[in-house]
């Protein structure tokens, strides 16, 4: 069962990784696209790695079901990353959800199992499905007030 793979941990607040990777896709017409990973150093903030290629997207867009879209792009970059520099990202940040999502395996999930890399999603929006809604994150919503704040949600499992 591919939910197996996927290992949730919460962090400790000491960092075990010193590299951290950030992939994306920018859209363009039809199924074109640009897709990108900036690699930094976490200690420095510096970036030590970043390439971008022109990819064209083989699967639609279907709600929940991004990773089958963006994966190979990403499995891609990390190719050409490995060629390059001998080396891969000890984490990576992806745009999307992880278990924050309907089948709790989103693209951070998925992008995790099939690279054997750590990543974690950051989403733009807040993925509404069964409890999960902006009507029930209103008073949460509220208590954020600077950079950096933030509160939890909750999955049912």
């Amino acid at each position: 069962n591919i939910f197996k793979a996927v290992v949730s941990t919460q962090s400790t607040g000491e960092s075990t990784f010193s590299t951290v990777g950030g992939f994306d896709i920018s859209f363009g017409e039809g199924r074109n696209a640009a897709a990108a990973l900036v690699v930094i150093d976490y200690s420095s903030n510096k970036v030590c790695y970043e390439s971008v290629i022109n990819v064209t997207l083989e699967m639609p867009y279907v709600s929940g079901f991004l990773g089958f879209r963006e994966i190979p792009a990403l499995e891609r970059l990390l190719d050409k990353m490995k060629k390059e520099v001998n080396w891969q990202p000890d984490v990576i940040m992806v745009d999307g959800n992880g278990r924050l999502h309907q089948k709790q395996f989103g693209l951070a999930c998925h992008a995790g199992v099939v690279t054997g890399i750590r990543c974690f999603g950051v989403a733009k929006d807040l993925i509404q499905f069964e409890t999960i809604s902006r009507e029930n994150t209103q008073d949460d919503l509220k208590t954020l007030k600077s950079s950096g704040d933030w509160f939890p949600i909750k999955l049912n499992d």
